[in-house]
């Protein structure tokens, strides 16, 4: 049996994420924080989509997290054709609000457990005939946004990761998607920021099950990323097309912007 590895799969577009893979029929393995009730989540999903789940308990802002995984799955002589990084987490306010620790284990969590479990997978995923991988990116990953200092930039490097990672792998079997979702209703904290953040972000939010159908969607055809969403799409074309000072003026502005 051949599985679809998801991290940070207990909830929002993590979950949507499995959940979408499940309903076309694929086996999961699902990774996310101990205590977030993972074990219900994969008796949910195996019990509506009739397929296998299985699930692994994991903090990736530990160092020593992705080599553990790897080698429950190895222990087990698993197979996967499908690698989608989704774990991540954000920060929103001044840079100097946060603690050096929960920067730290934004970095360790939104970069380093990408690049560790990519770099720990393809060899599994080159034994197979077609394998996929998906990174989760951002909107706020296409430019500096500031009051999302670290997450944009983390996001920031994920885009680049994964397309620099799909052009050196181009003329093997894997195909490298990156996901680029802009705001998604994943909680009634997360609906009342993206409230706060105004009417633009109000009408082009879209809910975890429509960024994942999207972008499962994306990946099977090849694509190199997807940002779903029109109104997402033409806002991203629009602030990275001009001047970045003056994009940088309305950036600053939604993102200072208290929720409630």
């Amino acid at each position: 049996m051949i599985f679809s590895i998801v991290t940070g799969s207990s909830r929002g577009i993590g979950r949507a994420i499995a959940e979408e893979l499940a309903s076309r029929k694929h086996a999961l393995i699902l990774v996310a924080l101990p205590g977030e009730g993972l074990e219900s989540v994969a008796d949910e999903i195996k019990k509506k989509f009739q397929v296998e789940v299985l699930f692994f308990e994991s903090d990736l802002s530990k160092a020593d997290a992705s080599e553990l995984f790897y080698h429950w799955f190895t222990e087990k002589k698993l197979r996967a054709d499908i690698l989608v990084n989704n774990a991540g987490f954000g920060i929103l306010g001044p840079f100097l609000n946060n603690s050096l620790e929960v920067n730290q284990k934004l970095v360790m969590v939104n970069v380093f457990s990408i690049v560790s479990l990519t770099r720990l997978f393809v060899p599994v995923l080159l034994r197979e005939k077609k394998a996929w991988i998906m990174n989760l990116s951002s909107t706020a990953g296409l430019l500096p946004v500031p009051f999302k200092t670290a997450y944009s930039a983390s996001k920031s490097f994920v885009y680049t990761f994964s397309q620099a990672l799909r052009l050196e792998l181009k003329g093997n079997n894997i195909s490298v998607m990156t996901l680029i979702p802009g705001a998604t209703s994943t909680s009634p904290e997360v609906q009342a920021r993206i409230n706060a953040a105004g009417f633009f972000s109000r009408k082009s939010a879209l809910t975890a099950q429509e960024v994942a159908k999207s972008g499962v969607t994306a990946l099977f055809n090849g694509r190199s990323r997807k940002i779903p969403g029109l109104l997402n799409r033409i806002l991203v074309f629009i602030v990275t097309t001009i001047p970045y000072f003056i994009a940088a003026i309305v950036l600053k502005d939604t993102f200072s912007k208290p929720a409630g």
